[in-house]
């Protein structure tokens, strides 16, 4: 309910004399090599902190092929699925590459 109704930015800018703390899309600004514009919490801490809230429409920034924004815990099951096929091929090239030392 904070998040809705704004508390939650509120707080964390009382405690943060950076007030970087804002989802406002509006916000955003480049940053050099990096496609998506980046929310002010990133450019001073090198963070994003998003609270999921199903149904709430706060997406990731992150759009698809179909143009569809990404929600945060599909984006961690897609990295996690990524980092384990990776893991998974290094490993078998490793097991290839030391059979063919024998």
């Amino acid at each position: 309910m904070e998040l809705m109704t704004g508390e939650l930015e509120r707080k964390l800018n009382l405690l943060d004399p950076s007030k970087v703390w804002t989802w406002d899309p509006a916000s955003r600004k480049p940053y050099r090599g990096y496609p998506k514009k980046q929310l002010p919490m990133w450019h001073k801490y090198r963070v994003e902190f998003y609270p999921h809230v199903p149904g709430l429409g706060i997406g990731s920034g992150i759009l698809d092929k179909y143009v569809i924004n990404w929600s945060f815990p599909r984006l961690f099951v897609s990295a996690a699925a990524t980092a384990s096929r990776e893991a998974s091929s290094k490993s078998n090239m490793e097991v290839s590459h030391d059979s063919q030392r024998r």
